[in-house]
């Protein structure tokens, strides 16, 4: 599943290139938490990773751009913050 994070963060973020090493290092995956959004069973069409009071990456594919999928992971990484404990204001400012 990781590949598939880095291969959507590599299309979305072309300017900011980074190995899959250093993508998994940043993210820190395994202890952040992680919000994935799939459409039509099996596309990733975009995920989302917070750390301990931040966003580390937001990314959704183009295909699924301006349809909601991005308010949608941002609504639940509200939540999810506010069950792990952080401001949601915190996760504003970052």
């Amino acid at each position: 599943m990781t590949k598939n994070y880095y291969k959507l963060y590599k299309e979305c973020f072309p300017d900011y290139p980074l190995s899959f090493e250093d993508f998994c290092s940043m993210t820190d995956i395994e202890n952040s938490a992680t919000v994935i959004e799939e459409k039509d069973g099996e596309r990733l069409a975009g995920f989302a990773i917070i750390g301990k009071s931040n966003i580390s990456v937001i990314a959704v594919d183009k295909a699924y751009r301006n349809k909601g999928i991005g308010a949608e992971i941002l609504t639940f990484l509200i939540e999810k913050a506010k069950e792990m404990g952080y401001s949601p204001n915190a996760l504003a400012r970052a």
